[in-house]
């Protein structure tokens, strides 16, 4: 995962099915131009 901005994270599809990555990196919402990933708690678009 790339930091773009202190709120704006870029990453991988993979890292998307990474609840624990994702978690601690404290993301609470997903723009997604993949496959859609969902995950409890997070708003995927």
């Amino acid at each position: 995962m790339n930091k773009i901005r202190p709120w704006l994270y870029i990453g991988k599809y993979r890292e998307t099915k990474n609840s624990f990555l994702l978690e601690a990196h404290q993301i609470g919402a997903m723009l997604q131009l993949a496959e859609l990933v969902e995950h409890t708690g997070i708003i995927s678009l």
